[in-house]
C-alpha cells in the first residue's frame, strides 16, 4: 500500500468508535474470506486448465478429496432410541454412565451389527 494511503486510512480508523471498528473488522474478515475463496477458485481453474493441456484431468493428478469416514453409532439408549453414542475416545454420555452406575453393562447397549 502506498504510504500516504496507509496514513490516511490509519488516521480515519483512529477516529472511529469501538463499535464502528468492530463492524469494520467483521466486514474485513468476510471480505478476506471471499477474496481467499476467489483466489482458490482461480488457482483450481488454472490447475485444471494446465492439466488438460498436458493431457490429464485434475482428478488423475490429485485424486479425489478424501474425507474422514463417518462412524456409525455403536450404542443406543434403551429409554430414548434417538440418543446414540459411538465408542471411541472422549467422554461417555450421561445416559451410559447412569446405566452402568445402576448395574447395567455397556454391552447391553450395543446396537446390533456394530
Amino acid at each position: 500500500m502506498e504510504n500516504w494511503r496507509y496514513f490516511v486510512i490509519n488516521h480515519q480508523l483512529e477516529s472511529l468508535e469501538l463499535a464502528e471498528l468492530k463492524d469494520i473488522k467483521v466486514y474485513v474478515e468476510k471480505l478476506i474470506r471471499a477474496k481467499e475463496e476467489e483466489a482458490r477458485q482461480r488457482a483450481k481453474a488454472e490447475l485444471e486448465e494446465r492439466a488438460r493441456e498436458l493431457g490429464f484431468n485434475a482428478l488423475e493428478l490429485f485424486g479425489a478429496a478424501t474425507r474422514k469416514p463417518v462412524k456409525r453409532p455403536t450404542h443406543q439408549n434403551p429409554e430414548n432410541p434417538q440418543e446414540t453414542w459411538t465408542y471411541g475416545p472422549g467422554k461417555r454420555p450421561k445416559w451410559i454412565t447412569e446405566y452402568i452406575k445402576n448395574g447395567g453393562k455397556l454391552e447391553d447397549l450395543e446396537i446390533d451389527g456394530s
